[in-house]
């Protein structure tokens, strides 16, 4: 990663927040995972798994900064549509052809939440996706989440296929979809 990548910040929506969108760096790393073990109780994924996902594609992974602390993320990459990675599995790579956008994970700690950070990051992924002339951008939504990427204009996909590989994302998960092109 190049050092003007590693300086660059989102500007915040919102100019009087105390919030700010940078890329994720490997120093990043544990306090991204000890975030996603306070956040994620029910879906633990290893430090590995975390670790590969900047080092395949450090484009699509951030940190949400509040001053020196790490206060979110997100972890992003091409893949492959209606093939939700599986949990706490490596990937081994990315797909050499891919075909969507996913969004593996974002988590915002609760003293985050509510300042419109998340669809920021949201949009930035949208225009990367479009950047890369991925035509969708995928996610599995969990834990109830789905309302919250619903107003982000993503909508269930649903096939029996599909619903046999959202099994390990618990009862209500949903794989979803928001076309960008």
């Amino acid at each position: 990663m190049s050092s003007q990548q590693t300086k660059r910040k989102i500007t915040p929506m919102h100019p009087d927040t105390q919030f700010y969108w940078r890329p994720m760096v490997a120093d990043d790393l544990n306090a991204v995972s000890k975030l996603a073990l306070n956040i994620h109780v029910d879906f633990p994924e290893s430090d590995s798994v975390l670790r590969e996902k900047l080092t395949w594609f450090p484009e699509g992974c951030y940190t949400l900064g509040q001053g020196e602390m790490i206060s979110g993320y997100l972890l992003s990459h091409p893949w492959k549509r209606h093939d939700p990675p599986p949990l706490n599995n490596l990937l081994g790579g990315l797909p050499p052809r891919p075909d969507i956008y996913y969004i593996h994970d974002l988590a915002l700690a609760y003293s985050a939440r509510g300042h419109g950070m998340a669809e920021q990051i949201v949009d930035e992924i949208v225009m990367l996706a479009r950047s890369l002339k991925l035509a969708s951008v995928s996610l599995v939504a969990v834990g109830g989440s789905d309302g919250f990427w619903k107003r982000q204009k993503f909508r269930i996909v649903s096939t029996a296929d599909l619903n046999n590989k959202l099994e390990p994302y618990g009862a209500q998960a949903y794989y979803m979809e928001r076309p960008v092109l």
